[in-house]
């Protein structure tokens, strides 16, 4: 859990982006059960949860939606067709690398659900935690450690910049992957953890910058994978 401070949420406000707490999701690695990456898809109009997550959050996330029309662009939050489980790959059937109209994910393991109700072009990878191991820069770059990720995304027009494995904690794990670090919330890009801690810190800012975001570290010391940082338009 990171620790709000003052000058964080004044920033977070002046950029109209209200923070949303998800609950631990039942049932998968106690480790990474707060990961949201694992149990949550969203798109610009839908929101997909886990079964037992659309249980516990769904309606209140319906309320919002409700309260907020017609300004919210989400029109509705639907409800997966598979309960996780704590083993691979059943446990990374919603972990989606979206980068602009184009969705990258081991399809064989994909939840029907999102392949029924996307308006994007998906692509297979053979990688099926695949928004863990990139994150996204804007609609047409990402960031990986994942040769085959990084290849098969090349193919697709996405321009890549490839870093160095590791240098990245998840407790109870040897590293943690760099889509679980953070993510994109307007033109912030929030970061779990200092980018200097990465080998390839100095190129990853760039690589951010040069398209347009603004890089929030929001405490200092290594880069944590927290599973990922995810956002949509509700209000």
């Amino acid at each position: 859990m990171v620790k709000q401070n003052n000058a964080l949420m004044t920033l977070f406000k002046k950029q109209q982006i209200e923070l949303f707490e998800i609950p631990h999701l039942p049932n998968v690695d106690d480790r990474v059960s707060g990961h949201v990456d694992l149990g949550l898809y969203t798109e610009t109009e839908i929101i997909l949860l886990e079964p037992n997550l659309y249980e516990l959050i769904g309606a209140k996330l319906e309320a919002i939606i409700d309260a907020n029309k017609p300004k919210s662009k989400v029109l509705k939050v639907i409800r997966g067709s598979h309960y996780l489980n704590e083993t691979y790959p059943h446990d990374a059937r919603y972990n989606i690398l979206s980068v602009g109209q184009q969705c990258f994910h081991r399809l064989d393991i994909t939840d029907v659900q999102i392949l029924k109700h996307t308006t994007k072009h998906f692509v297979h990878i053979n990688q099926g935690y695949a928004r863990c191991s990139a994150l996204p820069v804007g609609d047409h770059a990402a960031i990986t450690s994942d040769q085959g990720v990084a290849k098969v995304m090349k193919e697709h027009s996405i321009e890549v910049l490839l870093i160095k494995e590791g240098h990245i904690e998840l407790e109870g794990f040897k590293n943690g992957f760099i889509g679980g670090v953070g993510g994109s919330a307007g033109s912030l890009m929030l970061i779990a953890g200092q980018l200097k801690s990465h080998p390839d810190g100095d190129r990853i800012e760039a690589f951010i910058k040069d398209r347009g975001f603004q890089i929030i570290e929001l405490f200092n010391g290594p880069l944590l994978d927290i599973g990922s940082i995810l956002s949509c338009n509700m209000r």
